[in-house]
């Protein structure tokens, strides 16, 4: 929905309620840029799915006269609020730091990178999303999906927002990492940070399909742009699957969401190692706009399946075709 429809969702469903509520939100002044746009999404969102959220959220006094550029992203981070402590939490000025920062990139021209979180960070978080955003376009030569990347470093110590332990996770609306991995200390986490990062930007492009496309993809981006950050070498970084030896045993067994990371990261990785670099990314990005469809009016999107990985890579190449019969049907 564009930032008009977003306003009219939003004081429609207020106005049904309170009229002088209504005319306030249309009056108050809003940010009118990616992160206001995402913040205003998100309170549409709230709006349809939980209009007891909205409604306790309106009640902050932070949103009583508008929202700065700062107050923005964390009005964002709402989408998955499931609780008013939450929200208290999320729009407590005194508990978060904002960092904003303008990104251009070739294809996709101005990206808004921000990082929140409630403590020190390292310095070269900010860095680091930049980088991965840059390669990560350059590597597919495809625009960016969103002018707004904004990390949130998830303190553990109030109500989570995602269920359960957690390391990172790409939402389509932000980006959560647990703040273990935003330091810069020479620890494990610190280490395996960049990748983290790396893994969770490839998500804008990697989303909506079969998980082991998604999540195989996703990790060899991740290997590919640590590559050319830092020269790591081009090798699996997830441990063998002990559920099954391929794809379709995984699937079989019901445990695909347990090696999907493991076995698609090493089938995309054999591809790469067949058929060289430029062949594989050609062919990648070949696949990626096979889940794009054009409409005339909006994008919809195709979930990738196996069908397409064999039309986008081994059609023409009986060494690819074998690769995919490796690490899929286990042949």
């Amino acid at each position: 929905m564009s930032y008009v429809q977003n306003l009219v969702t939003i004081a429609a469903f207020v106005r049904s309620e309170d009229v002088d509520a209504a005319e306030r939100i249309i009056a108050m002044p809003l940010v009118k840029d990616p992160s206001g746009e995402k913040a205003l999404e998100t309170l549409a969102y709230l709006v349809r799915r939980r209009p007891d959220i909205f409604a306790y959220a309106m009640t902050h006094r932070m949103l009583a006269d508008g929202m700065s550029p700062f107050e923005a992203p964390r009005v964002a981070l709402l989408h998955r609020a499931y609780r008013t402590k939450t929200v208290d939490v999320l729009l407590d000025h005194s508990r978060f730091q904002v960092e904003r920062v303008t990104a251009r990139l070739p294809l996709s021209g101005e990206v808004d990178i921000v990082t929140v979180r409630t403590g020190p960070g390292a310095e070269r978080n900010m860095t680091l999303i930049g980088n991965a955003v840059r390669t990560a376009e350059n590597l597919m030569a495809r625009p960016l999906p969103t002018n707004y990347v904004n990390v949130w470093y998830q303190e553990t110590a109030f109500p989570r927002v995602t269920a359960g332990t957690f390391t990172s996770e790409n939402s389509g609306m932000y980006i959560t990492i647990n703040p273990e991995y935003g330091i810069d200390d020479g620890s494990h986490e610190a280490e395996f940070a960049p990748g983290l990062i790396a893994h969770e930007v490839a998500h804008y492009y990697w989303h909506g399909n079969v998980g082991w496309i998604d999540e195989g993809m996703a990790s060899f981006m991740d290997i590919a742009i640590e590559n050319r950050r830092a020269g790591e070498p081009m090798n699996a970084q997830h441990r063998l699957c002990d559920y099954a030896t391929n794809i379709a045993e995984a699937i079989r067994k019901d445990k695909e969401y347990r090696c999907e990371h493991s076995l698609g990261e090493r089938l995309f990785l054999d591809l790469w190692r067949t058929l060289g670099e430029d062949a594989f990314w050609q062919r990648a990005r070949n696949l990626y706009d096979m889940s794009q469809v054009n409409s005339s009016d909006r994008l919809k999107y195709t979930q990738l399946n196996i069908d397409h990985v064999r039309d986008a890579f081994g059609t023409d190449s009986p060494d690819a075709e074998r690769v995919i019969r490796r690490w899929y049907d286990g042949k």
